[in-house]
Protein backbone atom coordinates (compact mmCIF):
# COMPACT_ATOMS: atom_id res chain seq x y z
CA UNK A 1 0.00 0.00 0.00
CA UNK A 2 2.94 2.16 0.82
CA UNK A 3 5.64 1.04 -1.04
CA UNK A 4 7.43 0.03 2.11
CA UNK A 5 9.85 -2.49 1.61
CA UNK A 6 10.09 -5.38 4.23
CA UNK A 7 12.97 -7.87 5.39
CA UNK A 8 12.29 -11.42 6.97
CA UNK A 9 13.81 -11.87 10.11
CA UNK A 10 14.67 -16.07 10.11
CA UNK A 11 13.57 -18.38 13.23
CA UNK A 12 15.86 -18.73 15.47
CA UNK A 13 17.46 -17.70 19.27
CA UNK A 14 19.40 -14.96 20.44
CA UNK A 15 20.32 -13.23 23.52
CA UNK A 16 18.08 -10.35 24.50
CA UNK A 17 18.79 -7.67 26.96
CA UNK A 18 22.47 -6.92 28.19
CA UNK A 19 24.14 -7.57 31.75
CA UNK A 20 24.48 -4.80 33.71
CA UNK A 21 25.98 -4.08 37.53
CA UNK A 22 23.30 -1.67 38.24
CA UNK A 23 19.74 -2.35 37.66
CA UNK A 24 18.13 -1.34 34.21
CA UNK A 25 15.23 -2.10 31.78
CA UNK A 26 17.32 -3.83 29.61
CA UNK A 27 18.68 -6.57 32.06
CA UNK A 28 19.71 -9.44 32.90
CA UNK A 29 20.26 -11.18 29.73
CA UNK A 30 18.15 -14.08 28.69
CA UNK A 31 17.89 -16.67 25.56
CA UNK A 32 14.56 -15.88 23.66
CA UNK A 33 13.50 -18.25 20.60
CA UNK A 34 11.17 -16.57 18.32
CA UNK A 35 9.32 -17.74 14.87
CA UNK A 36 9.97 -16.22 12.11
CA UNK A 37 8.64 -12.77 10.91
CA UNK A 38 8.63 -9.61 8.87
CA UNK A 39 9.91 -5.97 9.33
CA UNK A 40 9.68 -2.98 7.78
CA UNK A 41 13.36 -2.25 6.96
CA UNK A 42 13.50 1.47 7.70
CA UNK A 43 11.29 4.31 9.32
CA UNK A 44 8.29 4.96 8.18
CA UNK A 45 8.25 8.54 6.28
CA UNK A 46 6.15 11.57 6.71
CA UNK A 47 5.35 10.97 3.04
CA UNK A 48 4.50 6.89 3.47
CA UNK A 49 2.35 8.28 6.56
CA UNK A 50 0.22 11.25 4.78
CA UNK A 51 -0.66 8.54 2.57
CA UNK A 52 -2.43 6.65 5.36
CA UNK A 53 -3.50 10.29 6.58
CA UNK A 54 -4.74 11.06 2.97
CA UNK A 55 -6.92 7.65 2.57
CA UNK A 56 -8.83 8.81 6.18
CA UNK A 57 -7.39 6.21 8.22
CA UNK A 58 -4.51 7.78 9.98
CA UNK A 59 -4.66 11.20 11.96
CA UNK A 60 -1.96 14.02 11.22
CA UNK A 61 0.94 13.68 13.88
CA UNK A 62 1.16 16.00 16.58
CA UNK A 63 3.86 19.25 17.24
CA UNK A 64 6.60 17.63 19.25
CA UNK A 65 8.22 19.80 22.00
CA UNK A 66 11.33 21.38 20.59
CA UNK A 67 11.08 19.75 17.53
CA UNK A 68 10.24 21.51 14.26
CA UNK A 69 7.65 20.27 12.75
CA UNK A 70 8.40 18.63 8.98
CA UNK A 71 5.25 16.99 8.35
CA UNK A 72 3.52 18.15 5.22
CA UNK A 73 6.63 20.14 3.81
CA UNK A 74 7.93 18.41 0.80
CA UNK A 75 11.51 18.86 1.64
CA UNK A 76 10.80 16.80 4.79
CA UNK A 77 9.20 13.32 2.63
CA UNK A 78 11.57 11.10 3.22
CA UNK A 79 12.05 11.89 6.48
CA UNK A 80 10.93 9.53 9.67
CA UNK A 81 7.35 10.94 10.64
CA UNK A 82 7.72 11.56 14.65
CA UNK A 83 4.97 12.81 16.65
CA UNK A 84 2.91 9.69 16.40
CA UNK A 85 1.24 8.00 19.44
CA UNK A 86 1.34 4.15 19.65
CA UNK A 87 -2.15 4.18 18.78
CA UNK A 88 -1.78 6.03 15.39
CA UNK A 89 1.30 3.68 14.70
CA UNK A 90 -0.85 1.12 15.36
CA UNK A 91 -3.73 1.84 12.47
CA UNK A 92 -0.83 2.85 10.20
CA UNK A 93 0.31 -0.95 10.62
CA UNK A 94 -2.80 -2.12 10.39
CA UNK A 95 -3.58 -0.23 7.16
CA UNK A 96 -0.18 -1.82 5.16
CA UNK A 97 -1.43 -5.12 6.34
CA UNK A 98 1.06 -5.30 8.91
CA UNK A 99 1.59 -5.04 12.70
CA UNK A 100 3.94 -3.33 15.66
CA UNK A 101 7.15 -5.93 16.51
CA UNK A 102 7.42 -6.89 19.89
CA UNK A 103 10.32 -5.43 21.60
CA UNK A 104 11.89 -8.99 21.22
CA UNK A 105 11.50 -9.12 17.73
CA UNK A 106 12.69 -5.43 17.09
CA UNK A 107 15.94 -6.27 19.40
CA UNK A 108 16.86 -9.34 16.93
CA UNK A 109 16.20 -7.80 13.79
CA UNK A 110 18.52 -4.73 15.52
CA UNK A 111 21.06 -6.83 16.70
CA UNK A 112 21.06 -9.98 15.00
CA UNK A 113 22.70 -13.26 16.60
CA UNK A 114 25.89 -12.27 17.60
CA UNK A 115 25.36 -10.95 20.46
CA UNK A 116 26.78 -7.55 19.41
CA UNK A 117 25.78 -4.07 21.62
CA UNK A 118 24.08 -2.38 18.84
CA UNK A 119 23.44 -2.83 15.46
CA UNK A 120 26.43 -1.74 14.30
CA UNK A 121 28.09 -3.96 16.44
CA UNK A 122 30.35 -3.36 19.95
CA UNK A 123 31.64 -0.07 19.14
CA UNK A 124 30.23 2.50 20.94
CA UNK A 125 28.37 5.45 18.61
CA UNK A 126 29.69 8.22 20.91
CA UNK A 127 33.48 7.55 20.58
CA UNK A 128 34.79 9.92 17.27
CA UNK A 129 37.83 6.94 17.43
CA UNK A 130 35.84 4.17 16.19
CA UNK A 131 35.40 5.60 13.00
CA UNK A 132 31.67 4.54 13.25
CA UNK A 133 30.36 8.50 13.85
CA UNK A 134 26.42 7.20 13.76
CA UNK A 135 26.30 10.49 16.28
CA UNK A 136 24.40 13.34 14.41
CA UNK A 137 22.67 16.30 15.73
CA UNK A 138 19.70 16.51 14.01
CA UNK A 139 17.22 14.26 12.06
CA UNK A 140 18.37 13.10 9.31
CA UNK A 141 16.31 11.32 6.19
CA UNK A 142 15.23 7.60 6.65
CA UNK A 143 17.78 5.05 5.77
CA UNK A 144 20.70 8.20 5.68
CA UNK A 145 22.90 6.68 8.20
CA UNK A 146 24.95 4.38 6.36
CA UNK A 147 26.75 2.91 8.92
CA UNK A 148 23.61 2.58 10.81
CA UNK A 149 22.86 -0.80 9.58
CA UNK A 150 21.46 -4.04 11.61
CA UNK A 151 22.94 -7.49 10.53
CA UNK A 152 19.84 -8.03 8.80
CA UNK A 153 20.37 -5.15 6.67
CA UNK A 154 17.39 -3.15 8.55
CA UNK A 155 18.61 0.72 8.59
CA UNK A 156 18.48 3.84 11.62
CA UNK A 157 17.28 1.05 14.18
CA UNK A 158 20.33 2.55 16.72
CA UNK A 159 19.63 6.31 16.06
CA UNK A 160 17.71 9.34 14.24
CA UNK A 161 14.00 8.34 16.01
CA UNK A 162 12.29 5.90 18.19
CA UNK A 163 10.29 3.49 17.23
CA UNK A 164 7.26 1.86 18.84
CA UNK A 165 6.85 -1.78 20.02
CA UNK A 166 3.42 -3.89 20.44
CA UNK A 167 4.61 -4.33 24.08
CA UNK A 168 4.11 -2.03 26.97
CA UNK A 169 7.13 -1.34 29.55
CA UNK A 170 6.21 -1.99 33.27
CA UNK A 171 9.04 -1.62 35.69
CA UNK A 172 7.71 -4.36 38.23
CA UNK A 173 5.15 -6.68 38.38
Amino acid sequence: VDFSDFVFIPYGEFIMGHNTELPEDFNPEHKVTLSGFWIHQAEVTNQQYAACVAAGICSKPSVEKDEPYRYGRAQYANYPVVGVNWYQAVEYCEWIDARLPSEAEWEKAARGTDHRLYTWGNQSPDLPSTGNQIVHDSLKPAGANSKDISPYGLLDMGRNVSEWVNDFFQESW
